[in-house]
């Protein structure tokens, strides 16, 4: 359910009000993130690696207050994820933007996010139907790993969507390691909160 926040009384209001004065108030961290044993689970299960880790970012995601935060023409509010935006191949070197509700259940929520793929084609966006900021924008670069990524950006925007992507995973002394990159408003979210998150993830492939 969404809730608008009341600048007279919200803590983060001052940072909010200094970050949102600029033309690019985002910004843009990288980790390593071990992920052995996830690689593990879903090479049992024999399921998807990069829909299983998406599903995994943003079940974290909802459990930390200030990836909710979302901005739009009356002001910030705070709604949980109940979308995803991701990118998905198509035919030759070519990508696609797949919308896809999202699932706490694991399995539905990678089963529906095949299904709208398989249904969109070799469509590059299909505009959704309702508006919804209380989404987040996920990619892949699949082929090596990189050590810093940055999106597309509209200067001088509201633009509050979190933007997260991952490298390739690769083994290093029997250890899959990949780079994980977020990208987020300042005026939202500060380095503390990020670092919340990674425990979170790394909590949730561990546990």
């Amino acid at each position: 359910m969404r809730h608008y926040i009341d600048f007279q009384t919200w803590k983060r209001t001052e940072s909010f009000q200094f970050f949102s004065a600029y033309e690019l108030p985002r910004f843009n961290m990288t980790f390593d993130v071990d992920v052995t044993l996830l690689v593990r689970r879903v090479k049992a299960e024999q399921s998807s690696f990069y829909l299983s880790f998406m599903h995994l970012v943003i079940v974290s995601m909802n459990k930390i207050e200030n990836f909710q935060y979302r901005i739009d023409e009356q002001g910030v509010f705070l709604e949980p994820i109940e979308f995803v935006s991701f990118t998905d191949k198509r035919e030759g070197d070519l990508f696609k933007m797949v919308f896809c509700p999202f699932h706490n259940d694991r399995s539905t929520f990678i089963q529906e996010a095949k299904e709208k793929s398989l249904l969109q084609g070799d469509t590059f966006f299909v505009p959704n139907s309702v508006a919804t900021l209380n989404t987040v924008y996920v990619t892949s670069f699949p082929w090596r790993k990189f050590n810093h990524f940055s999106h597309a950006t509209l200067l001088g925007s509201k633009d509050s969507v979190p933007r997260v992507s991952w490298s390739r995973y690769e083994e290093k002394d029997g250890r899959f390691l990949l780079t994980l990159s977020i990208e987020v408003h300042h005026g939202l979210v500060d380095g503390v909160h990020v670092a919340k998150l990674l425990d979170e993830i790394e909590h949730r492939i561990n546990a």
